[in-house]
């Protein structure tokens, strides 16, 4: 089977699919977004994969970072091909404005934070890391 990539993040990790559980929610509420990835080789070193969610001046207000799966599935393990789906959960701060919020994810190296960089449609891709579509908070 062929699954076409999303994403590629470096030359090692790639995104096959993505899917928030909501595209809205209410301040204080749970974001949860279902990841799958796939390693295109072994990673020689283990990233941690950021989740955030920007304001319109591109600030982050929510977000999460971890190694994949709660720290349970570190990248340098997986095996060329793998496939790792994966649930990560943000939490929405209780004060944030209603609006409308980008999603996006990416991968960093813990040792410099220096993040992998991203192919995938131009318009998609900025600052190194993936946008994943819009959020709504109401």
């Amino acid at each position: 089977e062929s699954d076409s990539a999303l994403f590629r993040f470096g030359d090692t990790i790639e995104l096959l699919a993505y899917r928030p559980a909501s595209p809205e929610l209410a301040p204080g509420e749970t974001l949860a977004v279902d990841l799958t990835w796939r390693a295109v080789q072994q990673p020689d070193r283990d990233y941690q994969r950021f989740l955030q969610l920007l304001d319109a001046r591109g600030q982050r207000v929510a977000g999460f970072d971890s190694a994949p799966r709660d720290g349970w599935w570190p990248t340098r393990l997986w095996e060329p091909g793998e496939h790792v789906p994966e649930r990560v959960v943000i939490s929405l701060p209780e004060d944030l404005a209603p609006g409308r919020y980008r999603l996006i994810v990416g991968f960093y190296r813990l040792d410099t934070l220096e993040r992998l960089p991203v192919a995938g449609p131009a318009a998609r891709v900025r600052d190194r890391a993936a946008d994943l579509g819009e959020i709504r908070v109401r």
